[in-house]
């Protein structure tokens, strides 16, 4: 039951390091770095339209503070996405 619960441990802070992105290029392909209004650091996500079909983007180097918001309010993004508190319009 400890060994179960040490790993299970170890996988979350395994799995939070590998979101965690300072651009691009840090996520596969086919993901990007999604980061909040003014943050350095963002979290890798699948790269999608407004219908919820795959962009497979060429990776931007975008290194440095997010000085740009997508959305302020859930109107703002597309029908089956909703703004977070960071300025990113996601898939619900």
């Amino acid at each position: 039951m400890k060994i179960s619960l040490i790993f299970a441990s170890l996988i979350l802070v395994v799995s939070s390091a590998i979101a965690s992105c300072n651009s691009d290029y840090d996520c596969g392909y086919g993901n990007k770095c999604v980061k909040a209004q003014y943050n350095l650091r963002g979290t890798c996500m699948k790269s999608i339209n407004q219908y919820g079909t795959q962009q497979y983007n060429t990776p931007k180097a975008n290194f440095g503070v997010n000085m740009n918001r997508q959305c302020r309010f859930d109107m703002e993004c597309p029908i089956g996405f909703k703004c977070t508190s960071g300025g990113n319009c996601i898939k619900r």
